[in-house]
């Protein structure tokens, strides 16, 4: 939507909307992690379905409120004129992304582990997959913005990082994965 034409009067009340989409949803779950964070209930979720309180780790996680307030905070500096570093929108979109991919790396070793940390409890794992989705995706739109520009940049510097980058995110994964399966197997 930020690409077309900004005169266009239906391109504005789309754009209108996706701000007071991002709008509604931050402040969703901003009362949500004020609501936790008091220890005045068991999140928003309580308000709408009060027998929740009797279930354990049914509502909305406080990881997944920091991501949606994080991804509503990105989506907004998208509307901000572009300038050679944006400082907001870098730290909000990564933060996100790498809290996401906390979770997928979580699930995929232990998940009993990750609802041992009160951050991440209740988060689904396609819940953390939608957000590293999305996060990627944000940092994609203005990759200059980022150290996605320094990663996807022409210099040489650069190629290095990209074929470097590849081996060492998903080696130590595999690595640590495989090491996990020989342990359980008691290798």
């Amino acid at each position: 939507m930020l690409h077309r034409r900004s005169g266009d009067p239906a391109t504005a009340r789309h754009i209108i909307t996706l701000y007071l989409a991002s709008g509604l949803a931050a402040t969703v779950s901003a009362v949500n992690l004020g609501i936790l964070l008091s220890g005045a209930g068991n999140g928003i979720d309580a308000l709408v379905w009060p027998e929740i309180i009797n279930l354990e780790n049914n509502t909305q996680a406080p990881a997944t409120s920091i991501c949606v307030l994080l991804a509503a905070t990105g989506t907004y500096r998208l509307s901000v004129p572009p300038r050679d570093r944006d400082i907001i929108f870098m730290v909000s979109a990564t933060a996100g992304l790498l809290l996401a991919l906390i979770a997928v790396v979580g699930y995929a070793f232990d998940s009993q582990a990750l609802y041992g940390m009160s951050i991440f409890t209740a988060m689904a794992l396609h819940t953390a997959l939608a957000f590293v989705g999305l996060f990627a995706a944000l940092l994609l739109q203005r990759p200059r913005l980022s150290w996605v520009g320094l990663l996807l940049g022409a210099g040489a510097g650069s190629e290095g990082v990209r074929r470097v980058f590849p081996v060492a995110i998903f080696g130590s994964f595999v690595f640590c994965l495989v090491a996990l399966f020989a342990t359980e197997a008691g290798l």
